[in-house]
């Protein structure tokens, strides 16, 4: 990928990065100590510039939600919530507080 100007949070890409990977490693392994890293991950992506699905929050939001609902875990909700909000008001502009997507 010469002369490909990456975003500044490249490595929490859900595609690019380490996300996508930490995600299936942990569907095989499901140790604390990977549920750990991809969390860390979601959240260094939560307010991204990058508003694509490769490496932007949109990829790491699939994660935590996926983490959610695998889970339970409140902080997946938290994070998954961070990011929605940061998204959709980098999309409308400021709207934070808007109604999130369920």
């Amino acid at each position: 990928m010469r002369n490909v100007e990456l975003p500044e949070r490249a490595r929490a890409g859900l595609l690019s990065g380490q996300t996508g990977i930490l995600a299936v490693a942990w569907r095989l392994d499901r140790s604390d100590a990977l549920a750990d890293e991809l969390y860390e991950r979601v959240l260094e992506n939560a307010s991204s510039t990058a508003t694509g699905v490769m490496w932007g929050s949109p990829g790491t939001i699939l994660a935590a939600r996926m983490m959610l609902d695998e889970t339970g875990e409140s902080r997946w909700e938290e994070a998954w919530q961070q990011s929605v909000e940061w998204l959709l008001a980098a999309r409308e502009g400021g709207a934070v507080g808007a109604e999130p997507l369920r």
